[in-house]
């Protein structure tokens, strides 16, 4: 097998301080994160604007993408990065060729896009990474010390 640095495909996780997470809602019931295959000469940033148009959300071409995690899935290489939730929108229509909509939703509601080891965010206080289901924004050991 030829491995190269090119990803197969690359999907995109914009997390609200509440939690939600942009999804795609497929009519199968599937609810996953928007992002696809790349296309022929497609960087990764080119590709995750197009497939997220696509499937339903606007994302600011002026906005950073940070890698959050990179692994192989049945052989193939896959990629996921981070945005800041204020430079993404959602499109006001249903995706017709996708037979999906859009929606912001709890992550524990997403069922496909989470890769072998699951989604994972960074605490902004101790950078610990966790699972984004586990709570809303901070981990639970920050959480509990902000509680008290």
């Amino acid at each position: 097998m030829n491995i190269t640095d090119t990803p197969h495909a690359v999907f995109l996780v914009a997390i609200k301080p509440c939690g939600d997470v942009a999804a795609v809602k497929m009519n199968t019931g599937r609810v996953g994160l928007p992002g696809g295959k790349l296309e022929g000469g497609e960087t990764d940033k080119q590709a995750l604007l197009r497939e997220c148009k696509e499937e339903g959300w606007e994302v600011s071409p002026l906005a950073t993408l940070n890698k959050l995690k990179e692994e192989f899935i049945e052989g193939k290489r896959v990629r996921w990065y981070t945005v800041d939730h204020e430079h993404v929108q959602k499109l006001e229509v249903f995706v017709e060729r996708h037979r999906c909509t859009t929606a912001w939703v709890p992550a524990g509601e997403l069922t496909q896009g989470l890769g072998n080891e699951g989604l994972v965010t960074k605490c902004p206080y101790c950078q610990r990474a966790y699972p984004i289901s586990e709570v809303g924004y901070l981990c639970m050991e920050c959480l509990e010390a902000v509680i008290g």
